[in-house]
């Protein structure tokens, strides 16, 4: 049972950094401006690597090595806040520019620029009008 816990908790914290590095590596998502958007930049690395701290810490409890409370705990609240900025993100709050990718925050900014054109031609319409 532990070889068990012990791959979960591998197979966990390669998906968290995974899900880190992607976003970060990648220039342009077909995910981006969707739902999914915050979820995999926000929400899917802590969760991971949430699993994976359980599943170390089911690990350890199954090998009988005794884990070091204060550290699982404090790991567990730091993971839980990143969760909850996550959670945050994906209910629409505007995250700061030093948690997402580059090309997520340049992509955000011409798309702005775009719509802030397309609202000035339109109020240039209606004043000619």
């Amino acid at each position: 049972m532990p070889i068990m816990w012990i791959l979960v908790t591998i197979v966990f914290f390669i998906l968290s950094v995974l899900f880190v590095v992607y976003p970060r590596r990648i220039r342009d998502a077909h995910w981006y401006g969707t739902l999914t958007e915050p979820l995999y930049l926000y929400l899917l690395p802590p969760g991971f690597m949430l699993f994976s701290l359980g599943s170390a810490s089911a690990a350890a409890d199954a090998i009988g090595v005794e884990s070091s409370v204060p550290v699982v705990g404090t790991l567990g609240l730091v993971l839980m806040v990143c969760i909850f900025v996550g959670f945050l993100a994906f209910m629409g709050v505007p995250m700061p520019r030093f948690l997402m990718p580059k090309w997520v925050f340049d992509r955000k900014v011409k798309d702005r620029a775009a719509r802030r054109k397309v609202r000035a031609r339109k109020k240039t319409e209606e004043s000619q009008a």
